[in-house]
């Protein structure tokens, strides 16, 4: 915020956040327990064969349900060596093995 507006604004316009972070976070407290921002129950990202959206609630904490779990990506973690020279000589021990 202090790169982008002068020191004499800078009050005002932390005021102007700290109120608008706080109808934020009124409005989200005040939403029901299983609702998404615009107060619609979660519904699967999946269409059907037809091309109509699926119907379907999903999992907890998800984007499909059960039956389009598998469509949901996974990223497996990524093992980085402690120290660079590890992986260099991998590296190498590949291509000469070939």
């Amino acid at each position: 915020m202090r790169a982008y507006f002068s020191v004499q604004d800078q009050l005002y316009v932390w005021r102007v956040i700290d109120s608008n972070m706080r109808l934020a976070t009124t409005f989200l407290d005040q939403l029901p327990e299983g609702v998404g921002l615009d107060g619609r129950p979660p519904q699967c990202q999946a269409h059907t064969r037809k091309g109509t959206p699926c119907q379907r609630t999903p999992l907890p904490g998800r984007d499909y349900c059960p039956s389009h779990k598998h469509l949901e990506e996974t990223f497996e973690s990524v093992e980085i060596p402690l120290q660079a020279g590890e992986m260099v000589d991998h590296e190498l021990e590949t291509l000469t093995a070939a």
